[in-house]
């Protein structure tokens, strides 16, 4: 992309794989992404990516890393144009007090509808200001039951 495109378009990153059998995710950040866990009830705040956005640099140090997920559990990975606020860039979208709100702290987490209910939340915060970057949203949930040993 970098060299493609210098560094005028560039993406946010998100990856992983996953085995159905165990539950075993393994995912990588590829440019500036950001993610919330849920496990068993309790919402977990991942550090914010090391990186810059794909295409803005030649080179990417690629951030790996590895849960197992339980039923019930989820990962919300999201770009930064879901919290970031450009009009009033001190008061951010507050995506953590909105998800510990609709999860409730529920464990399996009740995921109907979940990214609807937060794009629902964002649009009653930003009112009439559109957005200035990208909404990306995923949330992956394991679903179904421990395989018995």
């Amino acid at each position: 992309m970098f060299k493609a495109f210098q560094s005028e378009k560039f993406v946010s990153g998100f990856f992983w794989t996953y085995d159905l059998s165990d539950g075993h995710l393994i995912f990588a950040d590829m440019g500036h992404s950001h993610q919330f866990l849920w496990a068993e009830g309790a919402l977990l705040a991942f550090e914010d990516s090391p990186n810059v956005p794909l295409g803005i640099e030649e080179s990417l140090d690629i951030v790996t890393g590895e849960r197992w997920l339980k039923p019930g559990d989820g990962l919300l990975a999201y770009s930064d144009g879901v919290v970031e606020n450009l009009w009033m860039p001190e008061n951010d979208f507050p995506l953590e007090a909105v998800l510990r709100d609709l999860l409730g702290g529920q464990a399996p987490a009740p995921v109907e509808g979940l990214l609807e209910r937060i794009r629902a939340s964002l649009s009653v915060f930003r009112r009439a200001f559109p957005a200035h970057d990208d909404v990306s949203m995923v949330w992956f949930q394991r679903t179904g039951e421990e395989p018995a040993l």
